[in-house]
């Protein structure tokens, strides 16, 4: 989910509301504030993302801005998100950027979870040939959307203008696919499943490219399922 804002005052609601819960932080290149119990997965996630940006650093041979991440549980996330769902990952576009991601995708209902049975044969065997567990393929697919935001740092940050808000959400999703596709090949085929079987959750109200330029805020804020299979 992109977050097209950047006013002073965004910047100083999310980082205010970080400071307001206290918690605890791992520093870094992208400093990870998390919730309690939270911290083998923040770990995680500022490896996966933090990755993502020192990847197009090096591809591109640019510096990027720095970006903060609060992984947060459902009790802390409207301190920092607002009123965003539970779990719905956005990057802001302030100085310093803040990406929020949830604590854990368990509490999360804004959006369909991939089921084992919904997988394409195909495409289980070979998600799970290495010995993977379906719970690890499943969680790393719904993780694939901060590298889609994250994605869109990136895009931010090379001056590129989509013109289009769908454009816009392609070419997140294609850099942060580009990234995980060059760097953990695996964990790409986890964001291929969770595609696939999104695609399968259909029909949806909308379907039209000018819906989704003229609905943009609604299919996020209402149709969040919708907007995820555009």
């Amino acid at each position: 989910m992109a977050a097209q804002s950047g006013p002073d005052s965004e910047e100083s609601n999310r980082m205010d509301g970080i400071k307001s819960l206290g918690l605890e932080s791992i520093q870094g290149s992208m400093p990870t504030f998390y919730s309690p119990h939270a911290e083998v997965r923040a770990k995680y996630l500022q490896g996966l993302l933090g990755g993502e940006i020192a990847y197009y650093a090096d591809q591109f041979h640019l510096p990027f801005s720095p970006v903060t991440m609060a992984v947060l549980d459902a009790q802390q996330w409207p301190k920092v998100a607002g009123e965003e769902p539970y779990g719905m990952p956005s990057v802001d576009g302030t100085r310093p950027a803040v990406v929020v991601m949830p604590a854990s995708w368990d509490e999360v209902t804004w959006m369909v979870v991939p089921k084992r049975e919904e997988v394409p044969s195909a495409m289980l065997r070979k998600a799970l040939a290495n010995g993977k567990k379906w719970d690890q393929v499943k969680f790393e697919g719904c993780d694939g959307i901060g590298t889609h935001e994250i994605g869109h740092f990136i895009i931010r940050q090379l001056g590129i203008d989509p013109q289009t808000k769908w454009f816009n959400e392609f070419l997140a999703s294609y850099a942060g696919y580009a990234y995980l596709k060059a760097r953990d090949p695996a964990q790409a085929l986890s964001n291929e499943i969770f595609w696939a079987v999104g695609l399968k959750h259909s029909p949806h109200r909308f379907t039209k490219l000018g819906d989704f330029e003229s609905k943009y805020d609604e299919l996020q804020q209402k149709y969040p399922g919708n907007y995820g299979w555009y």
